[in-house]
């Protein structure tokens, strides 16, 4: 559900619209959606306490520790007896390893509840009650095994327990969870004492450990586990993506180090292929990065990203046609790509060609991913092309919404929606968009249309 930005709204109604839409998201476990709606009824009315009370459950749902931490202590400020929101700090301070988990689950432990009892496992396990807290913590993990402070409470007592065999095993298995929950610090904690229990033939940990401080972007220590552990296995597509960091750090060189090195080793893969091309579209080297595509896709013919990128290099030569058959065959490839279909609408739509099929194509997209930014801006583009600018510009603006949320603003959407203003005849509007894109990018095309409006 989304309120038309196009549209001035009564404040109440906007608030108890953006609450039900809130509660609904929550109802289906979209816990994300549920929040940024409840966050918009706490930015309309800050007094409003049951927003608050879900904003902290949604946070804590999605192990978003830091809104999950600020919202139950703004609640707590007005209502300091809340178990629920006593419940939420505790398992953020026990995943933080904060001692002041203690105090909170305490509040909780004498509530008749699951949360009472889970509550109490922790806290025992904090207060050295060994046994009692194994106890608890092995019927919890019957009723739910996807508990992040649970698997940590199991490793800590396997350790507490003498078992240094299980509690490593226990300690990655833990660390591992909190990594496909987001929780990359607490993961990193867990596998650093993994680490230090290790036995000399396991390597795994130095894979995990890579792997956490990838997502934290300490890009240097990453590579050193990935050398690690590449050492012990020697598995090719390691260096492949130990190159892939050096990319990202703008240190091509290095890079093409590592896949010439994976080249060597193992003729018959194309990850090193496709990722020299990757890097090189990254230098906008694209001649050089067609052909090395080329390669892998002669390796391998099957792989959507291999099209996709292979189309992106034929774009940016100006050889639309070949652009325009890369991406057909990308669909191909995985005909849930949603990338693709949009990439193919918007080539479509950016030459004002083939407008039935990049509408067919760009809402197959938008069923795979209906709150996606950049397709909703095809979308927009696409009416804007079949001159119906109201529909051009509701979905333009949503579309700028959604990346604006997401902090991934692209200028072309403000471009977008400043061209569709101008056909609305709406020039101070356009003009906005227009200098909002050219302070991003500062492109002649944009200059010139502002001068345009200027005269």
């Amino acid at each position: 559900t989304r309120l038309s930005t196009t549209k001035d709204i009564a404040p109440d109604y906007t608030e108890n619209a953006y609450y039900v839409s809130g509660y609904i998201y929550f109802t289906k476990n979209e816990f994300r959606k549920s929040f940024k709606c409840y966050k918009k009824v706490y930015d309309l009315n800050p007094n409003n306490m049951n927003a608050v009370s879900m904003l902290a459950i949604n946070a804590i749902s999605e192990y978003n520790l830091k809104d999950a931490e600020k919202y139950s202590i703004l609640y707590l400020a007005e209502n300091p007896d809340e178990v629920n929101m006593h419940y939420i700090l505790g398992l953020v301070y026990y995943l933080n390893g904060d001692e002041k988990a203690v105090e909170h689950l305490a509040r909780v432990m004498r509530s008749k509840s699951f949360e009472g009892f889970y509550a109490s496992g922790l806290f025992y396990e904090l207060g050295g009650d060994t046994e009692r807290a194994d106890n608890i913590i092995k019927s919890v993990m019957k009723m739910r095994n996807d508990l992040v402070p649970a698997w940590i409470a199991t490793a800590r007592i396997n350790l507490k327990k003498g078992d240094r065999k299980t509690a490593y095993r226990s300690f990655i298995d833990a660390g591992t969870i909190a990594y496909r929950k987001g929780l990359f610090d607490v993961a990193d904690r867990l596998f650093f004492k993994a680490l230090e229990l290790k036995g000399e033939t396991d390597v795994d940990v130095y894979y995990f450990l890579a792997r956490t401080q990838e997502e934290k972007k300490n890009y240097a220590l990453a590579i050193s586990y990935y050398n690690r552990y590449y050492a012990a296995t020697k598995e090719t597509d390691i260096l492949v993506h130990a190159g892939y960091l050096y990319g990202l750090q703008k240190k091509f060189g290095r890079a093409y180090a590592y896949f010439n090195n994976a080249m060597k080793i193992d003729p018959e893969n194309p990850s090193p292929w496709f990722f020299t091309g990757l890097v090189q579209v990254w230098e906008e080297k694209y001649s050089e990065a067609n052909a090395s595509i080329a390669k892998a896709i002669n390796i391998r013919n099957d792989e959507e990203s291999y099209y996709f990128y292979y189309a992106l290099t034929f774009e940016k030569m100006n050889r639309v046609n070949e652009a325009e058959q890369a991406l057909i065959a990308a669909i191909d490839a995985n005909p849930a790509s949603g990338r693709s279909m949009n990439y193919l609408a918007y080539l479509y739509a950016e030459r004002n060609i083939k407008l039935d099929q990049a509408y067919s194509l760009v809402i197959r997209a938008l069923d795979l991913e209906p709150e996606n930014g950049a397709y909703l801006d095809t979308l927009g583009w696409i009416y804007y092309r079949q001159g119906k600018y109201d529909m051009a510009l509701e979905y333009t603006l949503i579309a700028e919404e959604l990346l604006t949320e997401e902090d991934s603003m692209d200028p072309v959407v403000y471009d977008h929606i400043g061209d569709i203003y101008i056909m609305l005849g709406k020039k101070e509007r356009a003009l906005q968009y227009w200098e909002k894109a050219f302070n991003m990018n500062r492109d002649s095309k944009i200059e010139e249309k502002i001068k345009r409006v200027l005269k």
